[in-house]
């Protein structure tokens, strides 16, 4: 092969001929894969039928785009070997020609007042094998251009100039053909790089919904932008920027018994926490609020303002956050005002303290929250569906474990769920049920659907409290057959060490505002495992991925809507959410609206009337409420499946609960005495103080329990029982339980006192080692080897002792048949 003129030339073309070794000319006419000479027909082997391939339509002029497909078509069959009898000049063999077809966006910069993104580039061949696999696009791996190429297009020649080119030289005779159906949209992207900060963060979030605006429908169809611009890294439509972290600011109100329409009682949620506004204080707080928004600050003074919600309450804060929700919270207040004399001069605050740096630097990606009304409520929630038949669900090959029948149910249920283009449903089982088991057979389901093409390929999400991580490795492996789901990631603890972008520098995406993980690393798994912290600390990493199916396990983590792992988790993109959970609500109704507003954002109404809609003290209004959770919509599924034990399994055992009254032995009791004397002559006196009574109730708890505090305990850990009712009564039922040789759970909160009576079980039942324990000193990946070893010998007496909040989320502990609240 000969080139003859430059390749920027029009009147570029090849000289191709074949030649014997030794440069002597052959007369010979391709024809298919053979080559036919004087001396008879020869096979073309590969690659020199490939590259003569590639050649032939370079030995006449094309016209430029034309020319440049062709010689970038050529590289990509030039052979590596030097070895192959192929002859041509230095120009050709050292040539490297690419030509895109495909951008993508790759976001560098995403903070409150920054946003900075560069495009990558991409060959029409790597986007046809893409979606022929049904894999994600790696930025890295499949872009046109190598690191080092895409780093000096990128910062330097297509910065250069206020417009998109058609030809881009590199280096070292490396260039860069731009496919002029894509010049438009990469036009676009480089006057975005230039524009304000408001239309670029605009366009980061949507960015094909701000190129066919530009370009018109019209051009955008005839480029066919939904083909040319991939898809790699895009947020969910939920969210709606970024910024540093607010609590937020929402109303409560009691209705009254005597009226319907003057609250009993009202005030502001703040985060996590209730607070009572008395009416009198409406207008000062109000205006307080005013005052420093006007300023721009960041928060205001009402200290002495708020009261407590509830007598054992948190201390009311003494500035809350200046936003739209808390504006917008205190002028729903405005009717109940006691308004006092207008021309009285207002109390001006004093200068606002500097924001809390340790507050003021964690960002956050902003979501539309549907707190004040209902902003964001994707397809498949509010449409009217047209009532048809479903197709049965099968349970799916790779599944080696029998279904029990309510479990079928479960799995049809979450295959009709996900047919129906549901966004994601609540599987809210009784405890025992096997949610974890329907969920293991849903994602088997899902990835069978992947590979028949009914449904995208892509990686799952698990997002677990840390103690059941383990638990999921072992039951996907448990009941899957080989390969299972396919590569698993944990994204959680030492681990994620191994999955950081070079450039992240050990920070955490919420202290830098931008992905501080690199998402290829998960692009092509099929679980990835995280916890709820980690998914806090790092959602701009785990938001860039759109998810075939993210499961929330134990999801009354995100029951509050204004804590930072719920919005996290409402940044997130997936195609299918599935929330588990056995108490789906824990505290309030509220709880319920946070969970449903992840997983069917918008189906429950806005969060500021959800309460009002529903009182508890309203039967009707709350039957009214299941039945939209429960009933099937026009032979649709429901959003809520919920079984109990008692109504889908046979011959389960009655639960006796033993409420067991004992006197308190004569140092208990003495101790008992003088404390509640103590703090009833404090309370007379007024010397209580603030948070006295609250301190009064924890000394109460603990003499309760013993009155001597357990690290101070005497070696005769006998004779320390004696002197309570509580650890009497316990070893006296556990010699019950030891002379049957079954096993028993112990729910105990005092770390100190665990250690004591597992040191006293094990003396006192003569025990090989003391008792296990669980609370939150054991890491996660242990929990479930102790779990495993406590199940594993029937038969034998044993114990195990448990913090209540460490022990009671997600372990399955089915050896014992009795429990000890202590």
């Amino acid at each position: 092969m000969r080139a003859q003129n430059r390749i920027d030339q029009d009147e570029f073309r090849l000289a191709v001929r074949w030649v014997r070794p030794g440069g002597q000319p052959v007369r010979a006419k391709p024809r298919g894969a053979l080559l036919l000479t004087e001396s008879g027909p020869h096979r073309i082997p590969e690659p020199l039928w490939s590259l003569h391939e590639a050649a032939e339509p370079l030995t006449r002029a094309l016209e430029r785009s034309e020319r440049f497909q062709a010689l970038a078509h050529l590289r990509e069959h030039w052979p590596e070997d030097p070895q192959l009898p192929i002859e041509s000049e230095a120009y050709l063999k050292d040539l490297r020609v690419h030509y895109a077809s495909s951008l993508s966006l790759k976001l560098k910069t995403l903070t409150p007042d920054r946003t900075e993104f560069d495009p990558v580039l991409f060959s029409a061949r790597s986007v046809s094998e893409a979606g022929e696999s049904g894999k994600a696009l790696d930025e890295e791996a499949d872009s046109i251009l190598a690191p080092a190429a895409q780093r000096l297009f990128a910062q330097d020649r297509f910065r250069r100039e206020a417009a998109a080119r058609p030809v881009y030289v590199l280096q070292n005779g490396e260039y860069l053909f731009i496919d002029p159906d894509l010049r438009p949209a990469l036009d676009v992207v480089r006057k975005v790089q230039d524009a304000p900060e408001e239309q670029r963060r605009s366009f980061i979030l949507n960015p094909r919904k701000v190129v066919r605006e530009v370009l018109g429908d019209e051009q955008a169809e005839a480029i066919d932008l939904e083909t040319l611009f991939v898809d790699t890294e895009q947020f969910s439509e939920r969210v709606a920027g970024v910024d540093v972290w607010r609590a937020p600011v929402l109303p409560w109100i009691v209705s009254s018994q005597k009226n319907n329409w003057i609250p009993e009682r009202f005030g502001l949620r703040i985060g996590e926490d209730y607070f009572a506004l008395p009416a009198k204080n409406v207008e000062q707080v109000t205006l307080r609020i005013e005052i420093a928004a006007d300023a721009g600050k960041p928060d205001a003074d009402v200290e002495g303002l708020l009261e407590p919600a509830e007598e054992d309450g948190p201390a009311p804060p003494a500035r809350i956050p200046v936003n739209d929700q808390s504006r917008a919270a205190l002028a729903s207040f405005a009717p109940f005002a006691q308004l006092g004399d207008q021309s009285q001069e207002a109390e001006h605050p004093g200068d606002v303290d500097a924001w809390d740096a340790a507050t003021q630097g964690k960002l956050f990606l902003v979501v539309h929250d549907n707190f004040e009304e209902v902003d964001y409520a994707p397809l498949g929630i509010t449409e009217t569906v047209e009532e048809e038949a479903l197709p049965p669900i099968d349970p799916p090959d790779l599944l080696q474990s029998t279904l029990k029948s309510h479990q079928k149910e479960g799995l049809t249920w979450l295959g009709h769920s996900a047919l129906a283009g549901r966004p994601g449903a609540l599987l809210a089982d009784d405890m025992g049920l096997g949610k974890t088991i329907q969920a293991i057979a849903f994602m088997a389901w899902l990835q069978e659907e992947a590979r028949a093409s009914r449904r995208p390929r892509a990686p799952f999400l698990i997002v677990a409290p840390t103690g059941l991580l383990g638990t999921w490795r072992t039951e996907i492996e448990k009941h899957l057959r080989d390969p299972q789901l396919g590569l698993l990631v944990p994204a959680f603890g030492s681990n994620l060490k191994l999955l950081r972008d070079e450039d992240s520098f050990g920070s955490r995406d919420i202290e830098t505002g931008k992905a501080s993980l690199d998402a290829a690393n998960w692009r092509d798994a099929g679980v990835v495992l995280t916890t709820y912290e980690t998914l806090r600390d790092y959602h701009f990493s785990f938001a860039r991925t759109r998810f075939g199916l993210i499961i929330y396990d134990e999801i009354q983590k995100l029951k509050n809507p204004g804590s930072q792992v719920t919005r996290a988790a409402k940044a997130l993109n997936a195609e299918f959410t599935l929330g588990m959970t056995g108490t789906p609500v824990e505290n309030r109704l509220q709880d319920l609206w946070s969970i449903m507003d992840v997983v069917a954002p918008g189906f429950l109404g806005a969060s500021r009337d959800f309460e009002k809609r529903h009182p508890t003290d309203n039967p009707d209004a709350l039957a009214r409420l299941k039945s939209q959770l429960t009933d099937p919509i026009k032979g649709r599924p429901p959003y809520m499946l919920r079984r109990l034990k008692g109504e889908v399994l046979d011959g389960m055992p009655t639960k006796t609960v033993h409420a067991i009254r004992m006197d308190m032995p004569p140092a208990q009791a003495s101790a008992y005495r003088d404390l509640v004397i103590r703090a009833a002559a404090a309370g007379a006196a007024g010397n209580l103080g603030k948070g006295g009574m609250l301190t009064t109730l924890a000394n109460m708890r603990g003499v309760s329990l013993h009155p001597l505090d357990p690290r101070q305990a005497p070696d005769d850990l006998d004779a320390y029982a004696r002197d309570s009712a509580r650890l009497a009564q316990t070893l006296t039922i556990l010699e019950k339980i030891a002379g049957a040789n079954e096993k028993a759970l112990i729910f105990l909160e005092d770390l100190a006192m665990q250690e004591r009576l597992a040191g006293l079980i094990a003396d006192r039942f003569g025990l090989a080692r003391r008792p296990t324990r669980i609370n939150g000193t054991v890491p996660g990946q242990k929990r479930q080897a102790l779990v495993e070893a406590f199940q594993a010998h029937p038969g034998s007496f044993d114990v195990m002792i448990l913090s209540p909040r460490a022990g009671g989320v997600g372990l399955t502990l089915t050896a014992a048949n009795h429990v000890i609240h202590l």
